[in-house]
């Protein structure tokens, strides 16, 4: 019975079709090799750049000044335009962003992106940070590199269930039975 119950329950499983992907971020201003931003957010590309979250980046730049953002903007917009406006809900609206431009990077031929200019000839435009009162601090360069996030498929779900209430089930069945032995001489 259980068996049964377990074969249907694997054979029903849809295949798991979402791959969620971890990007990571490491860049930093041009010019200034004191200045950090990293980062990361996650994105299932089943979904798209909608299902972007788990955006935590955080960094320091212009010497004393450090900032974190926890949101993006408008991503399906941006996403395949080649940039992501980076936004911290704690901010006045549009005063403080990370605009990021990236384009994949053919060279590494590893999922790789480079973060730096804007690719369009005719408007080209630096990736930058803007801190309101402080000042933009363009040309942000740097790389964005996805990881794919091993997420179990709903099969394999499936199989731990059924593999641990058979356990459990078998367990409870041998409290119960008294244990056989085997006639033999008796040791004391």
């Amino acid at each position: 019975m259980i068996a049964a119950a377990s074969l249907w329950i694997v054979l029903s499983a849809a295949p798991a079709k979402a791959a969620l992907y971890l990007y990571e971020i490491n860049a930093s201003h041009l010019g200034d090799p004191s200045s950090s931003i990293t980062g990361s957010f996650t994105m299932d590309s089943s979904i798209g750049p909608t299902s972007i979250s788990n955006v935590d980046i955080h960094g320091t730049i212009g010497g004393p000044f450090n900032f974190s953002f926890n949101g993006v903007f408008e991503p399906d917009l941006t996403w395949p335009i080649g940039y992501l406006w980076f936004v911290n809900d704690a901010y006045y609206a549009g005063s403080t962003y990370f605009w990021m431009y990236f384009h994949y990077d053919t060279s590494l031929n590893d999922g790789s992106y480079v973060i730096g200019m804007k690719q369009d000839c005719c408007n080209p435009h630096p990736s930058e940070i803007s801190i309101a009162g402080i000042g933009d601090f363009q040309y942000i360069v740097g790389e964005m590199t996805p990881i794919l996030a091993t997420v179990p498929e709903t099969s394999t779900w499936a199989m731990m269930i059924v593999g641990f209430a058979s356990v459990g089930f078998m367990a409870y069945r041998r409290k119960g039975q008294r244990s056989i032995r085997l006639a033999g001489p008796e040791t004391e």
